[in-house]
């Protein structure tokens, strides 16, 4: 369930670290958490914001450009719209 939660935050605001944080946080008052699972929820946050990226990616050029790895969308972490 946690690494459902963080995938979602994570997916939605394009910020792995604050999804993993977040299931942490939602998790607190539990006795369930180990040290271990962290690094598995960030594993899964960040393969869903990576996910996402490379499907908005074919979302926008479609399949008629090759899916780049150098693009500005497909490796972020985080949303950088607001940096001028």
């Amino acid at each position: 369930m946690c690494a459902g939660v963080s995938a979602g935050v994570s997916a939605a605001f394009a910020a792995p670290i604050g999804g993993a944080m977040f299931a942490y946080e939602l998790s607190k008052p539990t006795t369930f958490w180990r040290f271990y699972m962290i690094w598995r929820i960030f594993f899964c946050s960040a393969v869903s914001t990576y996910t996402l990226s490379v499907w908005d990616q074919i979302h926008e050029d479609g399949f008629s450009e090759p899916i780049l790895l150098t693009s500005a969308g497909t490796l972020k972490f985080g949303d950088l719209s607001n940096i001028n």
